[in-house]
């Protein structure tokens, strides 16, 4: 039902009442009427009718009003302004001029407000299409139902201080009716009318839309915070047990996802962490590789080490891919750049004064490479690796 309590103009209409009730000249501008809906204003204008004061005052029970074209009213307005009439208000309206009227009701056993009794518009003009409305913007309830009028005649209307009264044109005076401002009125059609509720919608809608993408952005950040606040609590539990994380730029590797999330401790001092991730589609595990998941990439390792005099310190397993269109990984790639940087803590075994050090990489079908020289800082080794799926052993090489 509708909240008319929540309805604005109370103070002009009160006002308005109290002039139609004395018989005092009519103000110069009526209240226009609003469905409020943030800045929007139909460009309509309220008429009094039948308990009027009720509906804005939010202290009757049934409402109605009438709504007519803007120009159409002004030059009723303009006319009475011009002739100084007092109370009763008269007029004339064109013959096919179209009329909304719309009631609305508010619940609960609230004492009604005497208003204008409305006469003469279903004798005088023919019911062309029957509606109703209901909408929720911003908290508010309007609920409305609506009938159209076309007048079959030109027809007079007469205010006064309890009646709003329409009757048919009895001087057959066509010269003094096309002298009257009455002549030149635009009548307004139902399309017309309902134009301007479309309009409120469209504008109504536009600004749902507004505060959807708002709310999106609020969402996306939060949804960011809370990935951030779990990966700095990971972090940390990581921390604790000696392990480290594959960590994407966005901090969205969480613990849940197990293939290198988490290394293994299974050799004491050495774990790998994933740094300035430089495109969010990459996706890299890592795990710890022994002669039992990987006796060939071990048996490898251990080959060129031996070879070379170099000494074991662990041997881990690093796939990167890219992800495709369907958002599984991608483990070859023409682009040979490295695209992620592995950082291993160096193990308690090979670490000591002067040592230096470097890896050993297995490719898929064998293929080897050996790196030199790996700079190490604060107990940790820094090894680029593109795309692909590599073993990479890591030695002491002096």
């Amino acid at each position: 039902m509708m909240n008319t309590r929540k309805w604005r103009g109370a103070g002009a209409l009160r006002s308005l009442v109290a002039i139609i009730t004395m018989a005092a000249v009519l103000v110069l501008t009526l209240p226009v009427f609003k469905l409020d809906a943030g800045a929007y204003n139909p460009p309509t204008t309220v008429l009094p009718s039948f308990d009027y004061t009720a509906l804005y005052e939010g202290v009757g029970g049934n409402g109605t009003f009438l709504l007519i074209s803007r120009d159409t009213f002004s030059n009723l307005l303009t006319n009475q302004q011009e002739t100084g009439s007092p109370l009763p208000f008269t007029g004339t309206i064109p013959k096919d001029t179209v009329i909304m009227k719309i009631t609305g009701s508010e619940a609960g056993d609230l004492v009604p407000v005497a208003g204008l009794s409305l006469t003469g518009l279903t004798e005088n003009a023919t019911l062309i299409e029957t509606g109703s409305y209901r909408d929720y913007p911003e908290g508010y309830n309007i609920e409305f139902s609506y009938e159209l009028y076309k007048f079959n005649s030109d027809v007079t209307y007469e205010i006064d201080g309890t009646s709003f009264a329409f009757s048919p044109v009895v001087v057959a005076d066509e010269q003094k009716i096309a002298s009257s401002p009455m002549q030149q009125m635009q009548a307004m059609n139902w399309a017309e009318l309902l134009s301007q509720l479309n309009a409120y919608l469209s504008a109504r809608d536009a600004a749902l839309a507004r505060q959807r993408a708002d709310y999106e952005s609020q969402q996306a950040k939060i949804a960011q915070a809370n990935r951030d606040n779990l990966y700095f609590r990971n972090l940390n539990e990581a921390i604790r047990n000696g392990k480290s994380m594959v960590v994407f730029s966005d901090h969205s590797a969480l613990r849940s996802q197990v293939n290198g999330t988490y290394l293994a401790n299974s050799v004491p001092g050495f774990a790998a962490l994933f740094m300035g991730l430089p495109n969010p589609n990459l996706h890299i595990e890592t795990w710890n590789i022994t002669s039992k998941n990987a006796p060939d990439a071990v048996n490898a390792i251990n080959g060129v080490a031996e070879q070379n005099g170099y000494t074991v310190g662990a041997m881990l397993q690093v796939n990167i891919g890219e992800k495709g269109s369907d958002g599984k990984p991608v483990y070859e790639s023409t682009n040979k750049e490295p695209v992620a940087n592995i950082v291993m803590g160096v193990p308690n075994s090979i670490r000591g004064d002067g040592a230096e050090y470097g890896a050993v990489q297995v490719l898929p079908g064998g293929e080897m490479h050996i790196y030199k020289d790996i700079p190490f800082n604060d107990n940790t080794v820094s090894l680029p690796l593109g795309i692909g799926r590599f073993a990479i052993g890591l030695v002491q090489t002096n």
